[in-house]
């Protein structure tokens, strides 16, 4: 067998959203990306989410099903997926995590529940962990 590559993102909407965002380049004469004008997503610069902006709430969606584009349906949630900060604009990135991601680490919150400063301490995992 051989390891193969493999993608972290997935293009629906259950998941943890991925915490980043990318600048908007507006072309001539366009106002609002949400409207459908003619725009360019920078997704080469991309923007990590201030921690005292997490968590991101997805919106809330009728209509979860893949549609016509390979983007996904929170592409669709252009009222979410596009916002102002600025006078600039950005758009969200609409891919998210697959469930593992936040369910292969939460265990590690039982080795230190009340601790307030961080997940866990370093201190408390050395006590706790490794479990098996």
């Amino acid at each position: 067998y051989k390891l193969r590559d493999w993608v972290f993102s997935r293009q629906r909407y259950w998941g943890e959203p991925i915490p980043i965002y990318f600048p908007v380049e507006l072309e001539e004469g366009s106002k609002d990306p949400r409207m459908g004008d003619a725009h360019r997503i920078c997704y080469e610069t991309p923007i990590a989410v201030a921690e005292e902006e997490l968590p991101i709430r997805l919106p809330e969606l009728d209509d979860f099903s893949p549609g016509d584009s390979p983007e996904g349906c929170l592409a669709r949630a252009t009222d979410w997926r596009y916002f102002e900060k600025d006078g600039q604009w950005f758009a969200r990135e609409t891919n998210t995590m697959p469930q593992w991601a936040g369910s292969c680490w939460y265990y590690l919150r039982f080795c230190d529940p009340t601790n307030t400063e961080s997940a866990w301490s370093q201190e408390a995992a050395e006590a706790w962990l490794p479990v098996d």
